[in-house]
């Protein structure tokens, strides 16, 4: 980490010392969650460290930024982030949606895949596949703020931007204004502002009005009366990602005892848009329709790098009876169902493939519940 600290003081030098703490903070988050995108690809901790930093591109540049821009409130990382990767990264426009619909845009992708042929799944390439080309997968993963207010305007909502980080909203019928606190999911680019997909339910906690999410595909987000329609054909929106962050937070504490002694506790969110059509699934009793989080130890076996640099977290909704997996890419080995954190770390230690998984009750947006799987879920063989 000591190339990473160095960049930090670089790109933060000349800074007030409060402001130049924050953005150090920030930036190293967005740094490592770009890493750890690179470690999906295959790449080892400190290469995916290596080529995180230089996209960011030169931390003089970005601090020359920063010392015109100090004494705005709060600069996001996405800002930063995007004028560091200069011409390699574009958030372009979205064919026009459904009307009303929120179109997403494009976030940083990464490559993924390597296939010698179209028909051939990544899973199936050991070794190769984490540095080819051919193929490049990108997350739609933000909404413009814009469309937002325009579709809640549309159907008689009043709203208002405070302060940049306050999104006043009054409902129709309501006499007072009800507030959405921004802070944890508002991005920028280019004085745009843009809302993270995977953290856009937590800006409507404190809403009094019901909120809920219908639909598995381009779901709808239901806030009171009104109706917002989420995700495009062009550009589609999983409902599993925007309860990922959520799902992330009530498992965490049970993986701090599945990890092997020294092992990184970092838990990254992998959207659905990386998983392939012909990874290998886990058939589940009474899953269709429902969303499960799945956490392996894939990253943590002595096939995939010296030391355990972390889990990824997938929260995934159940198709035909069945849920998606990742599979042991040098070895093609399929994870197999654990029913606790130490079986898990039992299976890590001892070189198999293993997976969490825990179901997802998610009636109540703004209090969801997860519950283990175990071996009694599963779909016995015919």
């Amino acid at each position: 980490m000591n190339a990473l600290e160095a960049y930090l003081r670089r790109a933060s030098r000349g800074l007030p010392r409060a402001h130049g703490r924050r953005v150090r903070e920030e930036l190293r988050g967005s740094v490592l969650e770009r890493a750890a995108e690179h470690q999906v690809a295959g790449h080892g901790a400190e290469h995916a460290l290596e080529l995180a930093l230089r996209e960011f591109g030169d931390p003089v540049r970005l601090a020359r930024g920063m010392q015109r821009l100090y004494s705005v409130p709060r600069l996001t990382l996405l800002a930063l982030t995007l004028s560091g990767l200069g011409g390699l990264i574009t958030l372009g426009m979205i064919q026009m949606p459904r009307a009303g619909a929120l179109a997403a845009l494009v976030q940083p992708g990464t490559d993924l895949s390597c296939r010698p042929a179209p028909q051939t799944p990544w899973w199936a390439v050991p070794g190769a596949w984490a540095t080819c080309k051919a193929s490049r997968v990108t997350d739609h993963g933000v909404f413009r703020l814009a469309d937002l207010r325009r579709a809640l305007e549309a159907q008689g909502a009043q709203t208002r931007v405070v302060n940049t980080y306050s999104l006043y909203v009054r409902f129709p019928g309501q006499h007072r204004e009800e507030r959405l606190d921004l802070s944890m999911a508002l991005h920028s680019r280019s004085g745009e502002a843009l809302l993270d997909k995977y953290r856009l339910l937590s800006i409507l906690d404190d809403l009094s009005v019901p909120v809920a999410l219908r639909g598995l595909l381009n779901p709808t987000l239901m806030l009171g009366p009104l109706e917002v329609p989420l995700g495009t054909r062009a550009a589609p929106v999983h409902a599993a990602d925007l309860f990922a962050h959520r799902a992330l937070q009530l498992v965490t504490p049970a993986l701090t005892h599945a990890l092997p002694r020294g092992a990184s506790s970092g838990l990254a969110i992998v959207g659905a848009t990386f998983d392939e059509r012909a990874a290998p699934r886990l058939a589940l009793q009474n899953s269709d329709g429902q969303l499960f989080a799945l956490v392996d130890n894939l990253d943590c076996l002595p096939e995939a790098r010296p030391r355990c640099d972390g889990l990824m977290l997938r929260v995934r909704a159940a198709g035909g009876g069945s849920v998606p997996l990742r599979p042991n890419v040098w070895t093609g080995q399929t994870p197999a169902l654990v029913a606790s954190p130490a079986a898990f770390l039992n299976a890590t230690r001892r070189g198999r493939a293993a997976v969490l998984i825990w179901q997802l009750d998610t009636r109540d947006v703004r209090d969801i519940r997860v519950r283990p799987v175990t071996g009694e879920r599963l779909t016995p063989p015919t």
